[in-house]
């Protein structure tokens, strides 16, 4: 069935090719030019005769061969003896051809025609009528070398367009070597997408054993496809694979998938599944809606099967369900989240450790969100707007609204924390613009930010208004530089921006007596409160976790420089690129600073905010990236933070450096590439890390390209490989076929080999099909 597919392809192929010779490519224009040896026209009968070199050429269209009839009136024509025909990039060679201009008919005898990318020869090619041929003798194939790698045969060939091919005496060769032959054989010729197999997926590693999946196409209809794979995994057990696909239009799309493993190597969770979709939908009244879902059934089912779904290195699944509608005057967001909290773990009584749900994981069902744009004030230059939101935040009714913890200062005791409320936000503002010089912007504002909650009639939990008036002025101005250069079409432009912003929070209301704000004051511990909207930014928070900017008396200042290149284009365009950005930012906590700590406490004032700074260059050959955080003040973080590493550091560092020593993609066919590619990382707060990740890519020549990449963990003594992968690419000389194959090894998945064979079916990339 596979070899069905590729011969499908390939004939759909050619004879699109051939198709537009006949019909497009000479009934472009007339004829302009003509000539010979010997030329002859002939009125009465319309006829112009050459003989001995004889040439037609009209437009991009050429004709040569010993001999050329041209009927004016009919406007067929016919050519023999050493034929050549170019048209654009296409070129015949043949021994005689006969074009009818206006029935879009015609004939290639003993021919060959190519583009340089592929080769179909046949004894008689001929167009029957506009969506039928009969191929004699047929030979395709996309091959360079001789003989060809590989190539089709077929002793005649009767094919219709969006019909069938029905071929005589069918013969699949490697190089001279006849593979497969069949007496008669029917295809589909479908220039839309048409149902079959596909070719297998397979490999082995230590996670899976041997492997193999067979998947098999089905075009449903013209907007909704799907592929379903059969398989077996060696050291698991059965496998089933679903994806589907719909396309109604391109703002309504998505795909789906589903995995399923009988996996016999854990008897009490053999039924394994996985879960993803991922749409775009238009809805009536200028809606949109926007639907991911990541759902497993186990905690475990992203480790193991980390190719099938995201959560192999995150500690939750998030789901989302988004749709929103943008007016001129109003925007409006209605969105669910559920959260699948990969940490958790049932008891040990439950014979299915990892399978369980975490019924007590927080979900927001629903979020609503609507925004004024901003508007002018009575033709003034102050601007005003208003965001609302409301938020439910709800979990099972099995564990109820309360987690209890023992009290931080009695023990014994039982401290309870609310997680379930409604919230109601409401968020006026006011802000204007100001340029007193055109190098330098001032922007006030200010905004009440203002919260109902509400909590079920939980017990100690009544009805609470809260809210803060912050108040905000913007100062940035940018300075910048053009450096010409020798070339007068290239030139670079240097830019400085220093930004200063100060808060203010002169003003809170809220009730210090109610149970919700003394929960939230504790942040030392998690699920103190719902997310960032209930704290009143006033100071630093002395909690990693959920560290805040503070608002409430703080200078913000940081720097922006950038070097943007202009470059005329030889199409006369003109193309600005960034090639350097670096930027810092921390913040001053003014309130913090005049506090005076009491006599005989330890000073945990938090001055300055960790600095973020972060870096990157990019040019034709080298592209860099640094993000660094220091975070200052690190020791008066630890006393409410007992998750912080007791051999930590205040340095956060994650770099990436690529070279691409040369990078193309040689004759539209051949992958060639020479990079370097190096990555760190450190950390030692929460957690700690310190990888080196280098990958290398050498091609030796046109048609050998290995690949060398290693995952290094340096925190550990000795150091340990996390991954590793030796891979070599070999594309043939012939350019119709490659091998890709890897022997890797992770940490986590032992060692495996990856083997992948593809076939050039069109003279394009290998194993790629045109639209």
């Amino acid at each position: 069935m596979r070899l069905l597919k590729v011969i499908h392809r390939a004939l759909v192929f050619s004879l699109l090719v051939f198709n537009l010779f006949t019909q497009d490519a000479i009934a472009a224009g007339k004829v302009v030019h003509w000539g010979s040896a010997n030329t002859k026209v002939i009125r009465q009968t319309h006829m112009v005769e050459l003989r001995g070199d004889s040439y037609l050429i009209r437009n991009d269209e050429d004709i040569r061969a010993d001999e050329i009839d041209y009927n004016q009136e009919t406007q067929f024509v016919k050519a023999r003896g050493r034929v050549r025909y170019q048209y654009g990039s296409f070129y015949v060679k043949a021994d005689a051809i006969d074009v009818d201009l206006e029935k879009k008919t015609g004939v290639i005898y003993n021919g060959n025609l190519t583009n340089g990318t592929f080769a179909l020869r046949g004894s008689k090619m001929e167009q029957l009528a506009k969506d039928r041929f009969l191929v004699s003798d047929y030979d395709y194939t996309t091959c360079k070398d001789c003989p060809n790698a590989w190539s089709m045969t077929g002793k005649q060939a009767d094919l219709t367009i969006d019909g069938y091919a029905f071929i005589k005496d069918f013969v699949f060769k490697l190089k001279e070597a006849p593979m497969v032959w069949a007496p008669w054989m029917v295809i589909p010729i479908k220039t839309r997408r048409q149902s079959g197999l596909l070719f297998p997926r397979f490999g082995v590693n230590e996670v899976h054993g041997v492997y193999i999946v067979a998947p098999m196409y089905l075009a449903v209809n013209d907007w909704w496809d799907s592929t379903f794979g059969l398989g077996y995994y060696s050291t698991r057990g059965a496998r089933m694979e679903w994806e589907g696909r719909y396309a109604l239009t391109s703002r309504s799309l998505g795909v789906a998938n589903v995995y399923f493993t009988h996996d016999t190597a854990i008897p009490t969770l053999s039924n394994r599944y996985a879960m993803k979709v991922a749409l775009t939908q238009e809805l009536p009244f200028n809606f949109e809606a926007k639907f991911k879902l990541n759902e497993v059934s186990d905690s475990g089912y992203p480790i193991i099967y980390s190719e099938d779904i995201m959560g192999r290195y995150e500690p939750v699944l998030t789901s989302d369900l988004f749709i929103s509608r943008n007016d001129p005057n109003v925007s409006t967001v209605f969105s669910l989240r559920r959260f699948r909290n990969l940490l958790f773990f049932d008891n040990a009584a439950n014979p299915n450790p990892i399978a369980g749900f975490d019924n007590r994981t927080v979900q927001e069902f629903p979020r609503i969100v609507i925004n004024t744009n901003d508007q002018f004030l009575f033709g003034s230059k102050i601007a005003a707007g208003l965001e609302t939101r409301l938020n439910r935040f709800t979990r099972s009714s099995e564990v109820g609204p309360f987690d209890s913890f023992p009290d931080p200062v009695i023990p014994t005791n039982t401290d309870l924390v609310i997680r379930e409320a409604n919230r109601l936000t409401v968020i006026p503002n006011l802000y204007t613009t100001l340029n007193p010089w055109p190098w330098l912007s001032l922007v006030p504002s200010v905004q009440y930010r203002g919260f109902i909650y509400n909590f079920d009639n939980a017990a100690n939990y009544p009805n609470l208004a809260r809210g803060y008036l912050l108040a905000q002025a913007d100062m940035s101005f940018q300075l910048e530089k053009v450096v010409p250069t020798d070339n007068p079409d290239v030139s670079f432009k240097h830019t400085i921006r220093p930004q200063l912003t100060y808060s203010a929070i002169p003003m809170t209301q809220e009730s210090r007596e109610h149970s919700f704000i003394s929960q939230i004051s504790r942040q030392g511990r998690p699920g103190q409160y719902f997310d960032y909207w209930d704290i009143v930014p006033l100071e630093n928070s002395q909690d990693l976790d959920t560290y805040f900017t503070p608002l409430g008396h703080s200078l913000t200042y940081g720097v922006t420089t950038q070097i943007f290149k202009k470059e005329k284009q030889k199409n006369g365009e003109t193309k600005i690129s960034r090639r350097f950005d670096a930027k810092a930012l921390q913040t001053w906590d003014i309130l913090a600073t005049g506090q005076t700590p009491l006599p005989g406490k330890p000073d945990n004032r938090i001055i300055l905010s960790p600095l973020f700074a972060q870096l990157s260059y990019t040019d034709e050959k080298i592209s860099s990236s640094i993000e660094y955080t220091y975070y200052s003040y690190l020791d008066q973080y630890i006393p409410n933070n007992a998750q912080i590493l007791t051999y930590h550091s205040p340095h956060r560092l994650n770099t990436s450096f690529t070279w691409n020593i040369e990078k193309e993609l040689r004759d539209g066919v051949m992958k060639f590439d020479r990079s370097f590619t190096v990555g760190y990382g450190f950390a030692k707060l929460i957690s700690s890390y310190s990888s080196l990740t280098t990958d290398f890519h050498y091609s030796i020549n046109d048609y050998v390209m290995p690949e060398v990449k290693y995952v290094f963990d340096l925190m550990s003594y000795p150091n340990k490989i996390l991954e590793y992968r030796y891979g070599l690419l070999f594309q043939s000389p012939a350019r119709c076929w490659s091998l890709d194959t890897a022997y890797t090894f992770s940490i986590d998945r032992g060692v495996g080999f990856i083997f992948s064979f593809a076939l050039n079916l069109t003279g394009g990339t290998v194993g790629a099909m045109p639209k």
